[in-house]
């Protein structure tokens, strides 16, 4: 009996396994250690040349020998399909003949079919022209992501195609003048998705973003070098469902927003009158919404604007976040007007410390919502505040459940979950959850 369990473990039970199954196991190893196994065994020789997924990480390794490491890997897969190429950290390399190398493995990929191209690229002043031409009339890709870090200004060729592309990311990525942009998204055919960070509009007065299949959009970190107020952001995506803009003072429109389902707007505005009018412009845009996160700035710019703020009928999650603790003035006032427009709210969000500058009090105005539709209401990191909570459990009719989570500079915890959950209640059927930190 014990010599058949010895004989057991003695198996090599993984060189059995399906070269498909091995190869997926691999995938998971750094690739310097991929190729290691090779040496184990006849029967894993030649396996990691069926990798489909390559990622070359160059922040720890960035010599020739880790260079001509990757040179071999794409000669022994030369018959190999690539699903998955990623070039990290390439800025660490030397600015020589980098260039040259690094084009030359973009190459390699896209002649292998390769389906997802992560590029973390050199510095801007030595990256032009290693994107080969091949690039921008590629049939395989799905997902593109291009991240440079500093400012690179992108040469789009006459031609695009991109038949299969349905996720574009552009980081630190800027176009020669506002045609270039929509030649290289009408070349996208069923793009869906498109993610810009760190757009800098110093020589164009409108980013256009236009696309009939877009349906989920990322803007942020938009500057034009100064506050010249003529710059402004247009979007014609008829099929947009998630829209997320950050950090962008600039003049957004939507020009056809009826699909939109999701919008999380954060840290727009300076309230300026300029942007006071944006904030309106903006606000009615995303009035079919179902589902908002913003910033304090955004309910105080739509009660400065002196505009009736449009109602968001079909608004049934608001979460209101101050993740950078960039807002300091209480938006109690905005807060319930924004409230008073959103009449079928079943949930209401507060995250970071959006809650703590609120200073509701018991008897303030009521909007109708808390006294029909709320059911939810989320408090995340408690400071201590206790009028809004008590203004919110004295009129949410029909609230269902109220989450706190304390925050960490919170003391005597126990203490104040007792004296919350001692507050009256409007809902009988109110649950009150408090979670300690």
């Amino acid at each position: 009996m014990g010599e058949s369990v010895e004989r057991d473990f003695r198996i090599d039970r993984l060189s059995s396994l399906p070269d498909a199954v091995l190869s997926h196991i691999l995938s998971f190893l750094p690739l310097n250690s991929v190729v290691c196994t090779s040496i184990l065994s006849t029967r894993w020789r030649y396996l990691y040349t069926s990798l489909t997924s390559l990622d070359f990480d160059f922040n720890y390794d960035y010599s020739d020998a880790f260079m001509n490491f990757v040179d071999r890997m794409l000669f022994a897969l030369d018959r190999t399909c690539i699903q998955r190429f990623s070039l990290r950290r390439c800025h660490r390399l030397g600015k020589d003949d980098c260039i040259y190398r690094v084009g030359g493995w973009i190459y390699s990929a896209l002649r292998r079919g390769v389906q997802e191209l992560y590029l973390d690229m050199l510095d801007p002043e030595v990256s032009s022209g290693v994107l080969p031409v091949s690039l921008f009339t590629n049939k395989t890709l799905v997902k593109f992501v291009l991240r440079f870090p500093g400012l690179f200004v992108m040469k789009i060729p006459t031609k695009v195609c991109f038949p299969s592309l349905k996720t574009l990311h552009l980081e630190n990525v800027n176009f020669i003048n506002k045609d270039s942009i929509l030649r290289l998204l009408s070349g996208c055919l069923v793009l869906e998705e498109l993610i810009i960070r760190c757009y800098d509009m110093w020589n164009i007065t409108e980013l256009n973003i236009s696309h009939p299949s877009l349906k989920r959009l990322t803007i942020t970190y938009i500057d034009s070098c100064g506050t010249d107020h003529h710059h402004r952001i247009v979007i014609d995506a008829p099929s947009l469902v998630d829209f997320k803009i950050f950090n962008v003072a600039r003049g957004i429109f939507l020009l056809s927003p009826h699909s939109l389902v999701n919008a999380r707007l954060e840290y727009l505005f300076d309230l300026g009158d300029f942007n006071l009018v944006i904030a309106a412009n903006l606000l009615k845009g995303i009035s079919n919404v179902r589902s908002l996160s913003a910033t304090p700035d955004i309910l105080r710019a739509s009660f400065l604007c002196n505009k009736p703020l449009p109602v968001f009928c079909n608004l049934v999650c608001l979460e209101i976040a101050d993740r950078e603790d960039r807002c300091k003035d209480d938006a109690s006032t905005e807060l319930l007007e924004f409230l008073e427009s959103s009449p079928n709210l079943e949930t209401l969000i507060f995250d970071d410390t959006a809650f703590e500058g609120l200073t509701l009090n018991p008897s303030a105005k009521v909007p109708s919502c808390l006294l029909s539709s709320l059911k939810v209401i989320e408090i995340y990191s408690f400071g201590g505040s206790m009028k809004p909570v008590e203004y919110f459990l004295k009129n949410a009719s029909a609230l269902e459940k109220l989450k706190i989570q304390m925050g960490w500079k919170v003391e005597k915890q126990d203490e104040m979950k007792m004296k919350l959950l001692m507050l009256p209640r409007e809902s009988k059927i109110c649950q009150v959850e408090i979670v300690l930190t």
